[in-house]
């Protein structure tokens, strides 16, 4: 089932995950990070986001947010 979100692509909810191997920019809603290599974050923009901003964080490998 595919519903719209905001201004981008309809949203699949059922896709359980999304391997990311690349340093292209993504988007969709993610509910949960993990990292399994060494990671630093460029640039993170977020809708209905508050709190410290990722943007420069680097986090280790295991690491999940």
């Amino acid at each position: 089932m595919a519903k719209a979100y905001g201004f981008g692509s309809p949203v699949d909810y059922n896709i359980g995950a999304e391997v990311i191997t690349d340093t292209a920019a993504h988007a969709g809603r993610f509910k949960r990070i993990d990292f399994y290599e060494n990671t630093h974050i460029t640039t993170l923009v977020s809708e209905n986001y508050t709190g410290n901003s990722l943007d420069g964080e680097s986090f280790p490998v295991g690491f999940h947010n």
